[in-house]
């Protein structure tokens, strides 16, 4: 097989997105994609940017890969299980950071030039402008597919970036709300799915809780202040930052009898800081307070619902 000379930085890959790419090219971009959905393709981070091969070792980059993939799809009856696979299996070997931008930019024009209309920001520090549907927009002309992919980039935005891009997640979700809400509120019930059903809800006799990866929180309600309460919770906050779909930030709201909290100056009287409180008082329970604080502590990873250095885990 011969190709041309590669054309991208420093000759490490090859560009694909230029109307005279040869077909020769673009067919070893065809099996690179295949390739990482297969699990054949290699990553390459060794210098910048970051390189997919396929078996072949012809390298390209992964955004432009997925780009070219996602706009091969029809918009009409768009194939959301297929998309999210290949998604899923980039994410997996590049990372989430080398996608979220194409992925981001995909829904912006296929979801929200489609059928929103755009206005004008309030100000500068706005991230999205407010969007309402188009008046001459049908039901038929709005996708269902398309819909649910916009929901997984949404989720993924909130379970694979930044504490920052959780706004990314609501503004995706406040534009299907309009046309499908009852697809928001089935991620607002159960979540995206993906967890476990004893991690989706568990109740016991000492307590009551719930995990949503699409929203990022947890709840719990303590039935009780017993020692045995504090300690099924923290095993159960435990198992759920085990799971690798559920996001780094998030927030817990926890409702107990015992009104205790820590004689910090200027910790606020949050649910998760009165839960540390009353766990704190039983010897017993710091190893397993330990072994929360290692799977919560992640650098750019926050409390979702507290404010300034409050938040920090």
């Amino acid at each position: 097989m011969s190709l041309p000379k590669r054309d991208g930085v420093h000759d490490r890959y090859y560009l694909i997105h230029k109307p005279d790419t040869s077909l020769e090219v673009l067919a070893e971009a065809d099996l690179c994609i295949q390739d990482v959905l297969n699990g054949t393709a290699r990553e390459n981070h060794s210098a910048y940017p970051t390189v997919v091969r396929n078996h072949n070792g012809t390298p390209f980059l992964p955004d432009q890969l997925l780009e070219r993939y996602l706009t091969g799809l029809p918009l009409k009856g768009f194939p959301c299980e297929d998309a999210a696979s290949l998604c899923d299996a980039m994410r997996r070997l590049v990372g989430w950071q080398e996608i979220r931008y194409t992925l981001e930019k995909y829904i912006e024009k296929q979801v929200q030039e489609r059928y929103f209309e755009a206005g004008e920001k309030e100000d500068d520090f706005t991230p999205y402008p407010p969007c309402t549907v188009w008046p001459e927009l049908r039901p038929e002309d709005v996708d269902e597919g398309l819909l649910r992919f916009a929901c997984y980039v949404a989720v993924c935005h909130t379970v694979y970036g930044q504490s920052f891009e959780s706004l990314t997640t609501e503004h995706i979700l406040g534009l299907v709300s309009q046309l499908r809400p009852d697809m928001v509120k089935q991620l607002k019930t159960a979540g995206s799915g993906k967890l476990p059903k004893d991690i989706q809800q568990r109740k016991t006799e000492h307590f009551n809780a719930s995990a949503n990866d699409a929203f990022a929180t947890i709840r719990i309600t303590a039935r009780d202040s017993t020692e045995e309460c504090y300690a099924e919770i923290l095993d159960y906050l435990c198992a759920v930052l085990e799971q690798e779909e559920f996001p780094r930030s998030y927030s817990v709201e926890f409702r107990g009898k015992e009104k205790l909290y820590l004689p910090i100056p200027g910790l606020p009287q949050k649910g998760v800081n009165q839960l540390f409180a009353c766990a704190v008082q039983h010897p017993d329970l710091h190893p397993a307070m330990e072994r929360y604080a290692r799977l919560a502590m992640r650098e750019f990873e926050w409390y979702q619902n507290l404010a300034d250095e409050a938040c920090a885990m």
